[in-house]
């Protein structure tokens, strides 16, 4: 059974969005290939259309942003009739009591429609933000916030402006679908063996609901208050006192899930800091990290900058520690090996799209055996399967350094190395004994180059010119991985990398720029942001209080000669926003006013923390 199976075979692809007010109620719809739209309104005087309606429910795929929680339950409840002051009830119950669609099911005794639905709330990577947030980050033409306070009494004329604001949601939401439609579609591979509909689920969401139909699993009940202590991994093996102290210490510690079911590192290991060479090291539930900050690595003839990396370190781990989640049982792990063994098939193909697959679902497992809402949720697993890999990279680390190998950076799964040309074999050797000791595998990048401002902030320089960044020097052109980053001057920080990878200087780069895409900041201000007019006062310069109301997700760039700033609902100001100039809808050509000299500082000093000497 194929997930169209399951849901139908409707080919219409619909976005649609709702606004609630206590005496007015409007659902939107736009058709995506044919940008045809519609309106259904609910007032005195204007009864729903619920057959209108109903069509679409019934013969379109429907899609939305956060509706599994709200604009399906909303949809149900006026589909069965209920009234503009009864919506906005079970709307205030949402929103501001944080009820589920099933709490609303259970407690208005109507069920959310049963229908052809995607939720692209889940879809994009990293933390889930909101809709006029991604908007910035896809640079859609205009991001605007709610233009009528929720607890307000629709006028006639404000219908017009709600209908406006509903349809830009939906372009949005359009542009969002385009970004996340291989996502989606991945989902649909991974889900049709099984008869399962994946479409609206996260990564971990989709390992959990795969395991869970295959083995029956539920969620667990509370572990607070477990204690436990490390069983120590037989091959973990020190040369130096100093690491077989730590080693020691690492064995001894207990550790204990608290009130929140939540596990920690022990303080004594939180206070921990390793020193191996040159470099000092961190534990952490996550990972392992070196404390390096604001330095620039350039290969000298003869030496090699090398990365290496551990492959599919955390799935790897979990499989190495013998364990599995307690309310999976014993099943879990022929099943986690064999998306395992899957995942390393499908990549050495070449199955780009298979490996995909595989490790989301590896990837997904362990991220929610920290998670006590989760049938994976696993304390023992946890710290059995990050606290050996970091003794495990320990172990590289210090045999890598008596070997005359410079390890300069490390985090989570990875190390940067340096040394002379000579000792490449040498580090062959050492590598090749520690992955048959942990039972781990390891690939390398050469570079020619790395800047970083933090473990977690570089630039990196390949050989061939091709470059990896992370953090304060990433810009990301790849539609679907963008959606994680929020704009912050991109052109500066393109500057920045102009510079380090062909010597262009900043200002040019910056200057033959002309696109407004490149020079926008974005925030998500909590409260809403203002931009508030200027006056003299008294012959002193005063802030107008009550300024123009931008939105929570504010997009703006820098102007030459501007001395506002953007302000928050309590009158701070928005972080780096002096100068700024609101876009809140994209100009069609750059603005005149630029201030170049500001976004040339910004790239300045986007070089200069990454230890580049101007």
């Amino acid at each position: 059974m194929t997930v169209m199976q399951i849901v139908g075979t409707n080919t219409m692809r619909v976005v649609f969005d709702i606004e609630c007010y206590s005496n007015y109620w409007l659902v939107c719809l736009q058709d995506i290939d044919t940008g045809n739209q519609w309106a259904y309104e609910l007032f005195d005087g204007q009864p729903l259309d619920v057959d209108g309606l109903l069509w679409f429910v019934n013969n379109a795929q429907l899609i939305g942003f956060n509706s599994e929680h709200y604009d399906m339950p909303m949809l149900g409840g006026a589909l069965c009739g209920y009234n503009n002051g009864e919506l906005k009830q079970i709307s205030n119950a949402i929103i501001q009591g944080n009820k589920r669609y099933w709490q609303i099911e259970r407690e208005y005794g109507f069920r959310v429609p049963h229908c052809d639905h995607i939720d692209l709330f889940e879809l994009a990577p990293g933390v889930a933000v909101s809709l006029k947030l991604y908007g910035a980050r896809m640079h859609s033409k205009t991001v605007q916030d709610l233009p009528i306070p929720h607890d307000a009494l629709i006028t006639p004329d404000q219908r017009d402006t709600l209908r406006a604001y509903c349809l830009n949601d939906l372009a949005t939401t359009v542009d969002l679908y385009h970004r996340v439609k291989p996502a989606i579609d991945l989902r649909v591979t991974m889900g049709d063996p099984y008869g399962l509909d994946l479409r609206s689920k996260s990564d971990a969401q989709i390992a959990e609901a795969v395991i869970k139909h295959l083995t029956g699993a539920q969620k667990p009940g509370s572990m607070s208050g477990h204690r436990f202590t490390l069983q120590m991994p037989t091959w973990v093996h020190y040369l130096t006192h100093d690491l077989q102290r730590v080693q020691a210490m690492v064995g001894a510690a207990e550790f204990v899930v608290n009130a929140n079911d939540k596990i920690e590192l022990p303080t004594q290991l939180q206070r921990l800091n390793v020193t191996i060479g040159q470099s000092t090291y961190k534990l952490g539930i996550g990972g392992l990290h070196s404390q390096e900050s604001n330095r620039a690595l350039v290969a000298a003839p003869g030496y090699i900058l090398r990365d290496i990396d551990v492959a599919s370190y955390y799935p790897k781990l979990i499989l190495n520690s013998g364990r599995y989640p307690p309310a999976v049982g014993p099943a879990f792990r022929p099943i986690y090996q064999t998306y395992f063994d899957e995942r390393i098939t499908a990549k050495h193909a070449g199955d780009k799209r298979a490996a995909d697959t595989k490790k989301i679902v590896l990837n997904g497992t362990f991220g929610k055996t920290g998670s006590q809402y989760s049938v994976f949720y696993a304390p023992e697993l946890l710290i059995h399967t990050t606290l050996p890999g970091q003794l495990a990279m320990l172990m590289l680390i210090e045999r890598l350094e008596l070997a005359g190998v410079r390890v300069m950076s490390a985090n989570t799964d990875g190390i940067v190395t340096y040394f002379p040309a000579v000792l490449e074999p040498i580090v062959a050797a050492i590598v090749a004994d520690w992955e048959h000791a942990a039972n781990l595998a390891t690939e390398t990048t050469d570079y020619r180059a790395l800047y970083s401002q933090s473990v977690n902030s570089y630039l990196a320089i390949k050989p061939d010119g091709r470059t990896k960044s992370k953090g304060l020097l990433a810009v990301v052109d790849d539609a679907y991985g963008a959606l994680a980053i929020t704009p912050s001057a991109n052109i500066s920080t393109r500057a920045a990398i102009c510079y380090l990878t062909d010597g262009v200087p900043v200002e040019q780069t910056i200057r033959e720029c002309t696109d407004i895409r490149e020079f926008v900041v974005a925030r998500n201000v909590t409260g809403g942001g203002y931009y508030n007019g200027q006056q003299v006062r008294d012959g002193k310069l005063k802030w107008v209080e009550n300024g123009e109301y931008l939105g929570r997700a504010v997009r703006w760039y820098y102007a030459a000669g501007e001395l506002r700033y953007i302000m928050t609902s309590k009158g701070d100001k928005v972080a780096t926003s002096d100068g700024a100039r609101p876009v809140m809808t994209l100009p069609d050509v750059l603005p005149a006013d630029i201030d170049y000299a500001k976004y040339n500082e910004l790239a300045r000093g986007i070089l200069l923390d990454v230890g580049v000497v101007l």
